[in-house]
């Protein structure tokens, strides 16, 4: 018997199995999907839409208990609920930019990067007080067992100069090993 609960990113999803790890483990794995380009076929109805992304192959093995499980479906509302936050600031200054500054790094930076990322944090803050934070503008902030992610927008060069291939990006991290993600 499988149970499969899809969570976070496409494709990842957490299967439980009695099996011969045990009973209730679990295997958290994203399937092998078709190209952006490839499509697949169904088997009575011919040529079907295009396939999902192809999204990196990679196992995450740990046991999780339905606590867990509760707590990343809540995660991936949250990670949705915050990404939602952050693009709509960076709508409101989408091609309305006064300047653009350097960080140390080089990289740019503009005051839609910090507004959104302020406006992603508030929505996670909100749901999980006691997280963990790195935010690509504001640094790392607590610590335990999970850690939220986020670069409030990613493609900061090219949305300075008016492009569309721009986007938050939230993740939430488990003792350093993804767990749920939104784009």
């Amino acid at each position: 018997d499988v149970e499969e609960h899809v969570l976070g990113v496409d494709g990842l999803c957490v299967r439980h199995a009695d099996g011969p790890r045990g009973k209730g483990a679990a295997e958290r794995s994203t399937g092998a999907l078709p190209g952006a380009g490839a499509r697949r076929r169904d088997r009575h109805h011919g040529p079907a839409a295009p396939a999902a992304p192809v999204l990196a192959r990679y196992r995450l093995r740990m046991s999780v208990s339905p606590a867990l499980d509760r707590l990343l479906v809540r995660a991936e509302a949250v990670a949705r609920a915050a990404v939602a936050a952050a693009g709509a600031v960076g709508l409101r200054h989408w091609r309305h930019l006064d300047r653009v500054e350097t960080k140390a790094d080089g990289s740019p930076v503009t005051v839609a990067d910090r507004e959104a990322e302020a406006a992603a944090l508030a929505v996670i803050r909100e749901a999980f007080p006691d997280h963990g934070i790195l935010g690509e503008e504001g640094g790392s902030h607590g610590a335990g067992p999970f850690r939220w992610v986020v670069d409030p927008i990613d493609g900061t060069a090219g949305y300075a100069r008016g492009g569309r291939n721009w986007g938050p990006l939230v993740a939430l991290e488990h003792e350093g090993e993804s767990v749920v993600g939104a784009l």
